[in-house]
């Protein structure tokens, strides 16, 4: 699948793309962004985000959950697979 596949970010179109290719569902999907249109499609899509941001922005706060570095990410992807 090609950026030029789907229409661009924020639209939440690549994301069901993604979702219907490997089979899953908003609840099994996670989108982590580094940009406002990465936590918008993810919100437009139904499913969960975390915003990779060094601090707080206005469009971080949006996302389910802000991670400043990608060990941030992974723990919070492992609470995430311990409470399913």
């Amino acid at each position: 699948m090609a950026r030029e596949d789907n229409k661009p970010k924020p639209s939440p179109a690549g994301v069901h793309c993604l979702m219907d290719r490997c089979g899953t569902g908003p609840a099994e999907t996670i989108i982590v962004g580094d940009f406002r249109f990465d936590i918008e499609a993810g919100r437009g899509a139904g499913v969960r985000t975390i915003a990779l941001v060094a601090e707080p922005t206005d469009w971080s706060n949006a996302a389910t959950w802000q991670a400043a570095t990608l060990q941030n990410v992974h723990a919070i992807l492992e609470r995430v697979a311990a409470e399913a």
